[in-house]
């Protein structure tokens, strides 16, 4: 972990206050060990600022949580070694060691599922089972089942692989899983399969969580009537999710579907790979939306983790609408079209996050989805192996008039 001296010195002062006689009016805040702990703002502080410290650095953010992070500190706080010396050294380590646990998280699933011809799909660090297959694989584990079936699929399992902490497993899975599902939209609506499955989530379409069926029944009631009539059994999106064929498995694998997971979920810092991972977690959260407002902002999101820089001085607006406007199109009278389109679009967005207002048109949400999705795509397809900065140059560069992606020299 890099920054240890500044960690270690965060944990000396939190363990030495561990030591200074405490106000006996003070409440009760913990006793580990036997050992009374009263409530003590600066301690509070050091461990704030410890769990700023750490998930500041990408190979550990959010792979502890700050609970986690107390209970380390104050198990080691009870337990002074020799000469009065408490064991930083061993705190720190005990803090490395629990953001690299290697841990397997499973849940069930309604986002995908299986035809009888096939029986996993693999996303790199993410695979995903039949139900009856990973029965077999897996018979001592006995998953608790939905109690809301759907009609039109079999349910699937989810197995994610997952470096970090206990506490935290379930938030990195999850988004990893967010992640895979955008790479297969994506991939599935590259292929040049003659037609899609019927269940395919379409455009506007939301999808369903991804760890439930969600059997929705809704009423409406006549005045003060008592008497109720059922307004739809299913809630829309319980229809919609990724059936995976033999013939789209062989599509992927054509594609390389499986290379670009593994490039994507080892990316390195600052790199596009890094923001694409961020970008495609994004469109999932939206795609999940029911609410437009929220989907709208969720999909603007997307598109500033990867086309948006760390300056400051960057104008977001300008930026997005340019860059989204090069990727787009080499055809300079269509780049400027996009260009506007994109400025009001984000001017939707403005004034929803500004003034609360939040009159967003299902036509609207569908663009940006669409113009989203076209420009991931494409940016994994040119420069999935770039660094952030190349890439954001290249359409800096691209904007004086040159076509896009750069030729290499």
């Amino acid at each position: 972990m890099s920054s240890d001296k500044a960690i270690k010195e965060k944990i000396k002062l939190f363990l030495d206050l561990a030591t200074t006689p405490e106000p006996p009016q003070a409440s009760i805040s913990r006793i580990v060990n036997g050992v009374v702990f009263r409530y003590c703002p600066e301690r509070n502080k050091l461990t704030n600022e410890l769990f700023d410290l750490i998930s500041s650095k990408k190979h550990y953010k959010n792979k502890i949580t700050k609970e986690e992070i107390d209970d380390i500190l104050y198990r080691n706080a009870s337990k002074p070694c020799a000469r009065n010396e408490y064991p930083v050294t061993k705190t720190l380590n005990e803090l490395k060691n629990a953001t690299k646990q290697d841990l397997v998280f499973i849940v069930e699933s309604h986002a995908i599922s299986f035809s009888e011809s096939v029986q996993r799909l693999s996303f790199g660090e993410v695979k995903c089972l039949s139900l009856e297959t990973f029965s077999k694989e897996y018979p001592a584990i006995s998953l608790e089942r939905d109690s809301t079936e759907s009609p039109v699929s079999q349910p699937s399992v989810f197995l994610v692989n997952v470096r970090c902490s206990k506490k935290s497993i379930s938030s990195n899975a999850y988004w990893k899983i967010d992640v895979v599902l955008s790479l297969l939209r994506l991939f599935i609506n590259k292929s040049t399969l003659p037609h899609h499955p019927n269940y395919l989530p379409t455009l506007g379409k939301t999808e369903r969580p991804i760890n439930k069926a969600h059997l929705i029944q809704e009423y409406w009631i006549k005045g003060q009537s008592e008497q109720s009539d059922m307004l739809q059994s299913y809630s829309s999106f319980l229809l919609y999710h990724y059936s995976i064929t033999s013939v789209i498995v062989q599509e992927l694998e054509r594609l390389g579907f499986e290379n670009i997971c593994l490039a994507i979920f080892n990316s390195k810092e600052k790199s596009v790979s890094e923001a694409l991972e961020r970008s495609l977690g994004w469109m999932s959260k939206a795609r999940r939306t029911e609410d437009l407002a929220s989907r709208f902002l969720f999909f603007f999101t997307a598109l500033e983790a990867l086309l948006t820089s760390s300056d400051k001085q960057d104008p977001v607006t300008d930026t997005i609408s340019r860059n989204v406007s090069i990727i787009r199109s080499n055809n300079f009278t269509e780049r400027y079209t996009i260009y506007n389109l994109m400025k009001n679009l984000y001017g939707i967005r403005s004034t929803l996050v500004h003034s609360g207002k939040v009159e967003v048109i299902t036509t609207d949400c569908d663009r940006l989805q669409m113009i989203t999705e076209r420009v991931c795509l494409t940016v994994i397809d040119n420069c999935l192996d770039m660094t952030k900065e190349d890439f954001l140059n290249g359409l800096k560069q691209a904007s004086f008039g040159q076509e896009w992606p750069l030729q290499k020299q």
